[in-house]
């Protein structure tokens, strides 16, 4: 049965690419607002944001959908075949690096009303999770998801079994609902920018079936 929808729990209501481009869109406005995003690791019981956590993180730079080049493999220091033959197609929802720092996380969004519980069965997201471990030029390392509080308990089922074998890889969380302070205004600017346009289109499409009708 699924849970009711509360204040608390509710963001899977929302389509994962509406949190993403609000996000995106939070970040552009205040560069350093990715810092103080709450995050749960595996490691610990407690929310902590990444500054929190990494305090050297004075350079490091959010990206979002951030594609790895084909000829990159030198600047992950992983071999020429195995890095085209396995990672150079992979494009994350979002990556923090500092490469003077030597800090590599990389971010995946996930939400919807749609999406199946089943999914975390067989993450396609391992194929990250692996990059990371074979990423030898890089010292601190992580892989993070951001949820709808909807999926908290199987997202953290799943990083414990499926991704128990980190290599100190750091691993974790995010929850949209616990991040609501620093975007909610841009959820607001998305959704509304999106409907304008397919009400826009609505009405393209009316006048076209006037044109077209028999």
């Amino acid at each position: 049965m699924e849970k009711e929808e509360t204040i608390n729990n509710f963001i899977y209501l929302f389509p994962e690419w509406l949190m993403c481009s609000a996000l995106t869109m939070s970040i552009k406005e205040n560069n350093l607002l990715w810092k103080n995003l709450p995050f749960h690791f595996i490691e610990s019981t407690a929310p902590k944001n990444l500054f929190e956590k990494y305090p050297l993180l004075k350079n490091a730079e959010f990206k979002s959908e951030q594609s790895f080049v084909k000829n990159e493999n030198k600047k992950w220091g992983i071999e020429e075949n195995d890095y085209r033959s396995k990672y150079w197609s992979l494009r994350p929802d979002f990556m923090i690096i500092d490469d003077s720092f030597k800090f590599l996380f990389l971010i995946e969004v996930k939400g919807g009303p749609l999406f199946q519980k089943k999914y975390w069965e067989n993450p396609k997201e391992i194929r990250y999770f692996n990059f990371l471990k074979d990423a030898k030029n890089y010292n601190e390392k992580g892989f993070l998801y951001i949820i709808p509080k909807q999926y908290e308990d199987q997202c953290k089922h799943c990083l414990k079994s499926i991704f128990k074998d980190s290599n100190g890889i750091i691993i974790g969380y995010g929850i949209w609902e616990e991040m609501l302070e620093f975007i909610s205004n841009s959820i607001n600017v998305v959704f509304i920018d999106w409907l304008v346009a397919q009400s826009k289109g609505i009405n393209i499409l009316s006048q076209w079936k006037k044109e077209h009708s028999l």
